[in-house]
């Protein structure tokens, strides 16, 4: 993975925006320099963990670097594909997006969500463990030589990419789990069937079927007999009814017959009710009529009565507004006079506001003496001394006399100021109360004066209420009149209606009596009419009622059986072949679960076995054991060749991922970097070696861990970056440590190495240099 361009704003310390073309750099080896916390690390990091994770090993993330609104870190980045990546971040509300180009410059994800942007670099750009295990080399990372055993396998696991191993390791013992419950659920389950066969359900199901049948027999041979005897009572019972319809239809042809006896009374009785209620007819309606036009009337009235009281409302208000405008004419002389005496008292304001004034004046300049009569002193004599001092003065003592003289002046002055400012203060408070007073009298003159409009308004007020109080009182006398002719002719149409209502309640008394008699018309008629439909129904019954006895008398006796008792045994026998079929279809059933039961348990041993196996392939005494051990000897030849052909001879590197037990008999997990020093002449652990000597062999092997990554993750044409990684080297391993950066970009094929140093013999051997200093990037070739 190459970085080709970079530019940061708004980032850590890079306030303005920074814009380097790091494909333009001249050479491979590239040098990161400035002083201490100016930069260096952040510049690195946020071009390539920032730009790829979004966040950084040691500064945090993109959002908690951000200084601004507007801030933001764009990279070009070539992974087989060249990609232009860049985020944006608001410092204050902490919202970022992120946004993806491909090579002609369109974009390749469609929204700029951070979580979108996140799937896609997932899917397309390594993963964090290979980007630091290969690419990046963080300041302050462990190094390798410090790690414990079990520490640099998980390294090794994830340069070779076998941390997969494990959670597939992990979830086929999860599966190998869940597999060994539903193994044990099936054999539970298989315990839990019944134990009865089919056979046996089969024979009590037959058994059942021949009960039935003898039981439906027995009911066949019941129900025929209930027929029969259905039969008889049936017949007795139409019998009976026959018998009780005659009796009923008898009675009432003898009922009717008793109206007909009493015609003539009752149509009488109708024919006067009827016109009766044509006279009641006639008779509402002229009551009503009456009631409507009382009603009238009585409208009439209360408007008329309602009018009266309104204009008597209006006399009396006319009357009480004619009494205030003649009590406003009683003021007119006072109003005249206080218009004359305004004049006077504006000239008395206007003398009262001029000795205000000069007391004002009389103030300030006693003030004004008080607070700058010290200044004008000194003022007064550094004048005279200045002429003296300077030789214009003719007389120099006299000069002095002078300004001693006019200085005795001026104390006088400042001496009396603050019994001239008393004074002046009384003389200010004297006028003021006097203005007050003068300017509340001149207030009152013109609110006085300023009514005289009122009585103008008055008098003519007066002429027109008395005209309106006139028209009022003539209205009133209408009004009364006209309430008094409607009141008169109500009273004629309440005796009108009390008359006709009168003879209206004899009428109805009348009716009343003949009402129950007059009913009767009603069923008089129908009586005719029913006699004429009963006759022959009566002959009919009398024919049915004969005929019924007759076949009575012809049917035989009925017999007694026990319908309900064959039917219960009929039904019992039913539901003892239901549930000797349901038990045959249960039996039937278990056999069926039973094979299926035994079927699942059969497969879930085959799962579980597998799972089983699977788990111990992956797992860390597999195969991933089996890859680590066979990267062993090339991650060997890799740390070898950098130090042989950068520093020499003196030390050869072993990186063994086993070791044999106390007792010789077994090859335990390991990880062992073992080293031979041929100038020491021994061979020990590398941790065991000196800070210097351990930082280069670190370094070789750290270096080696990057190339074998990137060979490892088919890496090609990659920017590596080793941030401040050599602090314990000496100059003369300082210089091989360089060969070295040459020698693993030469092996892997990067396009640039990164490297942070501050000794200045190390930033020298650079192919050039990237200077960070006060929030500016600069490329210094």
């Amino acid at each position: 993975m190459r970085f080709e361009t970079v530019r940061i704003k708004g980032i850590g310390p890079f306030r303005d925006e920074v814009s380097v073309d790091l494909s333009a750099i001249p050479g491979v080896l590239v040098a990161v320099s400035g002083g201490n916390g100016e930069g260096k690390s952040t510049f690195l990091e946020v071009l390539g963990a920032g730009t790829i994770f979004r966040e950084t090993p040691t500064r945090g993330s993109l959002s908690s670097l951000a200084t601004g609104r507007d801030s933001f870190v764009e990279a070009r980045v070539v992974n087989g594909a060249s990609h232009t990546i860049r985020h944006t971040v608001d410092a204050v509300s902490g919202k970022s997006e992120a946004l993806v180009l491909d090579a002609d410059g369109a974009p390749v994800l469609a929204e700029t969500k951070v979580t979108s942007f996140s799937a896609w670099a997932k899917a397309h750009l390594p993963s964090p463990e290979v980007f630091y295990a290969s690419v990046f080399a963080a300041q302050g990372s462990g190094g390798f030589l410090d790690m414990k055993p079990g520490e640099r396998k998980a390294v090794l696991s994830r340069v070779l990419g076998i941390e997969a191993f494990e959670r597939d390791a992990e979830r086929a013992r999860e599966r190998a789990r869940a597999t060994r419950t539903e193994l044990e659920v099936a054999v539970a389950r298989l315990g839990e069937l019944s134990a009865d066969d089919v056979a046996s359900a089969e024979g009590a199901a037959s058994q059942a079927r021949q009960e039935v049948a003898v039981a439906e027999a027995r009911l066949t041979e019941a129900r025929a007999h209930a027929a029969a005897a259905a039969t008889y009572r049936e017949t007795e019972t139409g019998l009976r009814a026959a018998e009780e319809q005659l009796a009923e239809l008898a009675v009432r042809v003898r009922n009717n017959e008793a109206i007909l006896a009493d015609g003539e009374t009752i149509r009488a009785a109708a024919a006067r009710s009827d016109e009766i209620r044509s006279l009641l007819a006639v008779i509402d309606a002229d009551v009503g009529a009456s009631a409507a036009r009382l009603t009238g009337h009585e409208a009439r009235r209360r408007e008329a009565a309602a009018r009266a009281d309104r204009a008597q409302q209006r006399s009396r208000e006319l009357s009480s507004r004619m009494d205030l405008a003649r009590a406003r004419l009683r003021s007119r002389d006072g109003i005249a006079a206080a218009a004359a005496a305004i004049p006077a008292a504006l000239q008395q304001v206007a003398d009262i506001e001029a000795a205000h004034l000069l007391a004002q004046r009389e103030l300030e300049a006693a003030t004004s003496a008080l607070l700058g009569g010290a200044e004008a002193r000194v003022e007064v004599l550094r004048d005279h001394l200045g002429v003296i001092a300077r030789g214009e003065a003719d007389d120099p003592k006299q000069a002095a006399l002078d300004a001693l003289l006019e200085d005795d002046g001026t104390a006088r002055d400042q001496a009396a100021a603050p019994k001239r400012a008393g004074a002046a203060r009384q003389a200010i408070a004297v006028a003021t109360g006097k203005l007050e007073a003068a300017r509340r009298h001149v207030a009152g003159l013109d609110a006085q004066a300023a009514r005289a409009g009122e009585v103008e308004a008055a008098e003519a007020e007066i002429v027109a209420h008395e005209r309106d109080l006139v028209a009022a009182r003539a209205d009133e006398e209408a009004a009364g009149a006209g309430a008094a002719a409607a009141a008169r002719d109500a009273d004629a149409e309440r005796a009108a209606a009390q008359d006709g209502a009168a003879r209206a309640g004899a009428l109805r008394q009348e009716l009343q009596a003949l009402s129950a008699r007059a009913r009767l018309l009603e069923k008089l008629q129908g009586a005719e009419v029913r006699l004429a439909d009963y006759r022959p129904q009566l002959a009919e019954l009398e024919a049915k009622v004969a005929s019924r006895r007759a076949l009575l008398a012809e049917l035989p006796p009925p017999v007694h059986v026990d319908l309900e008792g064959v039917e219960r045994a009929a039904r019992a026998a039913d539901l003892a072949l239901a549930t000797a079929e349901q038990r045959l279809v249960s039996a039937r059933a278990t056999e069926a679960r039973r094979t299926e039961l035994q079927a699942e348990r059969a497969a879930a041993e085959g799962a579980l076995a597998d799972y089983e196996l699977l788990a111990q392939a992956y797992g860390a005494s597999g195969w991933p054991a089996d890859i680590i051990d066979a990267a062993g000897p090339q991650l060997t030849a890799l740390v070898n060749d950098l130090l042989h052909t950068c520093v020499g001879p003196r030390w050869t590197v072993s990186i063994e991922t086993t070791r044999t037990s106390a007792d010789g008999k077994r090859q335990l997990e390991s990880c062992e970097v073992r080293v031979i020093d041929t100038q020491a002449g021994r061979e020990a652990e590398a941790r065991t070696f000196s800070g210097g000597e351990r930082a280069m062999i670190g370094e070789a092997v750290s270096l080696a861990l990057s190339m074998f990554a990137c060979q490892s993750a088919g890496l090609e044409d990659v920017t590596l970056v080793r941030d401040e990684t050599t602090a314990a080297l000496d100059p003369a391993n300082g210089r091989a440590w360089i060969e070295m950066l040459r020698r693993a970009a030469e092996i892997v094929g990067a396009s640039k190495v990164f490297y942070v140093a501050h000794a200045p013999e190390l930033v020298a051997m650079a192919d050039a240099r990237i200077e960070v200093r006060g929030g500016k990037v600069e490329v210094v070739s």
